[in-house]
């Protein structure tokens, strides 16, 4: 049986994905309020399929980075799945690349207030950082220094003409390698957000 694929860290993607982790369906309906939409797009997606719920298999979320209350919608649902014992299954958009086989790189984010975030990565070894985003416009070469593998959630203006690879894009195209690895390791990350909650909402 299939099961599904959310990502609420920026955008809502709803997926179904088959047993053998290619995608049946896949829903994007970009930058809305989640917590309005998601449950529709959930059922239908079920209903195309003569599916309901209770059927569902396994379920794979992205866990961040992202917004603090988009990412807590996701989790929600992947919650109420494990508490059903549907097989549970977390990931953040920057262990993408590395679980694909890149051994070292940098991936990069908005992380909305004016700010980017910025993950690098060389083997077993990584490092995480904000930074405003007229560094990221000035100083990107700086930035990610030498390293030739850059990626990106989605297509960002500020990243134009460096050529970095899509994360969102790579869950698609990847989803049979990618989903299969993440199952076998069963992974299963708590949400990263870009800040505390305390900075996320400090007034």
């Amino acid at each position: 049986m299939p099961g599904l694929f959310i990502d609420t860290s920026d955008e809502l993607i709803v997926g179904l994905v088959s047993d053998d982790y290619k995608f049946l369906k896949q829903v994007n309906r970009g930058k809305i309020k989640t917590s309005k939409e998601i449950h529709k797009i959930i059922y239908d997606t079920l209903t195309e399929y003569d599916l309901v719920l209770d059927s569902i298999d396994f379920i794979f979320n992205i866990s961040g980075p992202g917004s603090y209350t988009g990412m807590r919608v996701g989790e929600g649902i992947s919650q109420l799945l494990e508490w059903q014992s549907v097989p549970t299954y977390s990931f953040n958009h920057f262990q993408i690349p590395y679980l694909l086989g890149e051994k070292e790189g940098v991936w990069i984010s908005n992380a909305f207030k004016s700010e980017f975030f910025i993950y690098s990565w060389k083997g077993e070894e990584c490092s995480m950082k904000l930074v405003n985003e007229k560094v990221i416009v000035n100083q990107l070469d700086l930035l990610i220094g030498k390293k030739s593998n850059i990626f990106c959630k989605k297509n960002e203006k500020e990243l134009e003409g460096i050529g970095y690879k899509n994360t969102s894009s790579l869950i698609t195209e990847k989803s049979e390698k990618l989903f299969s690895i993440i199952r076998k390791r069963n992974l299963r990350e708590t949400p990263f957000y870009y800040r505390t909650a305390e900075k996320e909402f400090k007034v």
